[in-house]
Formats: C-alpha cells, structure tokens, sequence
C-alpha cells in the first residue's frame, strides 16, 4: 500500500494493483473509490493519517469490471520522476535534435526494463511536452515592460562560471 502523486496533484492509493482516489473524510476515516469509477464501484476506507496509513476496510473484492494493474501504477511513477526532474532542473531541453534526446528523456524510458510498463508510458512527442511544461514552471515569467526585466545570477554568468553580462544599459 502506498500513495502516489495523479495527474492533477491530488494523492492516489495504489494497494494490491488498484488505484483509488480520495472521495471524502469522516471523522479518522478516509473514504477511496476506484480511479475507474466509471465502470467500477470498488471503494475502502483507510486512517485518516497518511504518513502512518493503514487499511480499515479492503475493497478489492469488489473489482468485478476490471482486472488490478501493477504496471500501470509503475508508469505513472515513471511519469512522476520525469516531471520531478524537469522541474528540478529547468534549463535543460528536453531535446538536443530530433534523433538525439536528452539525459532526461532517455534516462527515464531507459530505467524502465519492463515492456509492459513500456507500452503504458506516453509517446516520446508527449512526454517532451510534459518535460516543457515543468520546466517552464520553474523559469521567469516574460516581463511585459521593459522595466520588468530581472536578470539573475544564473543568466549572468556562463556554464563555466565566468560573467558575461557586465553592463546593464536598461
């Protein structure tokens, strides 16, 4: 049992190759329903502490539409990784050209040995966009007057440490 991060933020509870995301609170309980709610009414209640998380009522008997799928969880760790490290380091493109992809890409899809979990991952074109979008989180904003314009160390200096800005006209 452990809680990954979704798509939107929010916390998922992947238990026994089910996932399930929060539905609501009661007192110490907390109340999951199955991520595939559309065809599935599998629900179970856990403490309401999620550092120390502990399973009160088990509903994975109640998965009769679909089947659990311990790859599916694997690729959306993967996909956290990937957006963990383009935020953590925003100036690195995603690409270098189309035939050559960078570190971040390539060490990503390259950990993961499992075919299976593979095939659940993204398309190559996708997973860059989703490495530009984190990385853009973590970059200034484009000023909309001149004024506005605030160069940081980091865009003052070269790779190797040298400053190549030395005079600011503006």
């Amino acid at each position: 049992m452990e809680l990954v991060e979704s798509n939107k933020g929010k916390q998922l509870l992947c238990f026994r190759g089910f996932q399930y995301s929060q539905h609501s609170t009661k007192g110490e309980k907390l109340y999951w329903r199955c991520v595939e709610r559309k065809v599935c009414n599998a629900r179970c209640h856990t403490n309401a502490d999620l550092n120390n998380l502990r399973m009160l009522k088990d509903g994975t008997d109640g998965h009769i539409n679909h089947e659990a799928d311990h790859r599916a969880i694997e690729a959306r760790k993967v996909m956290r990784g990937v957006k963990r490290a383009a935020e953590e380091h925003p100036n690195e493109p995603p690409q270098r050209t189309k035939s050559h992809h960078h570190q971040l890409l390539r060490t990503a899809v390259g950990a993961v040995t499992d075919p299976e979990v593979r095939a659940r991952l993204p398309e190559r074109n996708t997973m860059r966009r989703v490495i530009n979008l984190h990385q853009n989180r973590g970059r200034p904003r484009n000023p909309r007057e001149l004024q506005d314009i605030v160069l940081d160390a980091p865009y003052t200096t070269t790779r190797r440490g040298t400053r190549f800005l030395l005079f600011d006209s503006v």
